[in-house]
C-alpha cells in the first residue's frame, strides 16, 4: 500500500539496525535481536533503545 501524502510528510520515523532473526524448526523456538532502535514523532517523543532481545521457546518451562 502506498502511504498517503500526510503519512509521507509527517516526519515520523522508525529505524531498526543490526537485526538478526533465528528460528529452530525442530522445536518451534525463535529469537529476534535488534542492535538499536530509534523512533521519532516530531514535537512529541523520541524513543531510543539498544540491545533488544526477544526469545520464545515453547519448551523453556519443561
Amino acid at each position: 500500500t502506498t502511504p498517503s501524502a500526510e503519512q509521507q510528510n509527517s516526519g515520523v520515523t522508525a529505524e531498526l539496525t543490526g537485526i538478526l532473526g533465528t528460528f529452530d524448526l525442530a522445536v518451534d523456538a525463535f529469537g529476534l535481536r535488534v542492535a538499536a532502535l530509534e523512533v521519532e514523532i516530531p514535537d512529541v517523543v523520541t524513543v531510543t533503545a539498544e540491545g533488544i532481545v526477544i526469545q520464545y521457546d515453547p519448551d523453556a518451562d519443561r
